[in-house]
This record gives structure tokens, C-alpha cells and sequence, in this order.
């Protein structure tokens, strides 16, 4: 029997400081669209959350040890990198390799969501509700779009290639403008109305 999609666990976008459990670390990058957090713990070295803040929620990154780049795991650097390439438009056709995204912190219909999310190929969409089909659930398309928008790696795994199936954007941690370009980065066509042009944009799953 499939599990039933529920809601993640993982940390609310505007989690105040509390929230960020102890004993974390962070580098922050800066972009067009505000800062970016890449969370880990310092006693295992797993990475915990990329964090997209926006709205002034940067302040409650406080209780977090702050740290350079180069004091970061090997794996957050390279998330780091990535992220960089991604949103300068020069890594739009690179894929982080899902092996080392640990989704095992994630809960099971989740991940399954997730794993199925970072299938979706550099510009190429997908909609809620195939990639429900997609990842065993059909009709759970609202359960899909609940399990992106908790998406603990956002730009790590490419939930800005999930939209509605009539070709507007729906949701995204970092803001519909961000969506936007990332999409427009990927080759990505839009309508004058806003909307994917889905007659020229192949599905990806």
C-alpha cells in the first residue's frame, strides 16, 4: 500500500533562529534574488538545508556559526558552486548529482517526490500532477506541489521545473521571479500572459 502524502517536517522558510538545530554551520552566498544559506551540522558534516531568505528573514540565520566558504565540507562547496553556476546562467545545463543530496532526512513521499523532481531534464518542465503520476501517486497533485514548496535542497534538486498544467508557475521558495529566470536560463519560453508556452516547451517527465 503507498504511503500517504503528507506535509515535510523539514524547516518553515521563515523559521526563526530556534528553529536551526544545534550545533549548525552556514556560508552565505549572495544573489539577484537575496541571500542564500547552505546549512550543515558540524558534527556528521551533512548538509541540512539550502535556504533561499527572503523579506528581511536573513536575521534569523543567527544562531547558526557562520562560516567561510573554505571552512565548509568538501560537498557544501560544491553545492555552493553549483548554485553559483546555476544562477549566473553558466551551469544551466549541469545536473548536481542526486547521490549526494541526502534525502534520507526527508520523509518517504517526500523523497520519492524529490528523487522523481531531479529526473526532470535541463529545459524541460514537468506539472504537479504528472509528476504525481510520475512518483506513484496519481491525482496527488496538491500533495506534490506541498512536498516542493518544503523542498529542503531547492536549486540542488530543480523544483522551479514543476508548474501548473496550464502554464503558469504556481509556487517557489525563492519567488516567482526567480522561478522565472531559472527557467528563462534553461531556454524556457513564456507567453505574453506570464505563462509557460507549453505548444513549445517539452515535458521532461
Amino acid at each position: 500500500m503507498p504511503e500517504t502524502p503528507g506535509r515535510s517536517p523539514d524547516f518553515p522558510p521563515n523559521a526563526p533562529s530556534s528553529a536551526w538545530p544545534l550545533r549548525s554551520a552556514a556560508i552565505r552566498l549572495e544573489s539577484k534574488f537575496g541571500p542564500i544559506f547552505l546549512i550543515w551540522d558540524l558534527e556528521s558534516q551533512t548538509l541540512q538545508r539550502v535556504w533561499i531568505a527572503q523579506d528581511g528573514s536573513a536575521g534569523d540565520i543567527g544562531a547558526v556559526l557562520a562560516m567561510k566558504v573554505s571552512g565548509a565540507p568538501e560537498l557544501v562547496r560544491t553545492a555552493a558552486a553549483f548554485i553559483e553556476a546555476l544562477l549566473s546562467g553558466a551551469g544551466r545545463a549541469f545536473v548536481f548529482p542526486l547521490e549526494l543530496i541526502p534525502l534520507q532526512q526527508c520523509p518517504g513521499f517526500q523523497r520519492k517526490i524529490l528523487s522523481a523532481e531531479h529526473a526532470i531534464r535541463p529545459g524541460t518542465v514537468s506539472t504537479y500532477a504528472r509528476l504525481a503520476e510520475a512518483a506513484g501517486y496519481p491525482g496527488a497533485g496538491r500533495a506534490v506541489g506541498s512536498a516542493l514548496s518544503h523542498n529542503p535542497f531547492p536549486l540542488l534538486i530543480p523544483c522551479h521545473r514543476t508548474i501548473r498544467s496550464d502554464g503558469s508557475l504556481g509556487g517557489y521558495q525563492g519567488g516567482l521571479a526567480m522561478k522565472r529566470y531559472l527557467l528563462e536560463q534553461e531556454g524556457i519560453s513564456f507567453l505574453n500572459n506570464g505563462k509557460v508556452d507549453l505548444k513549445c516547451v517539452p515535458y521532461g517527465i
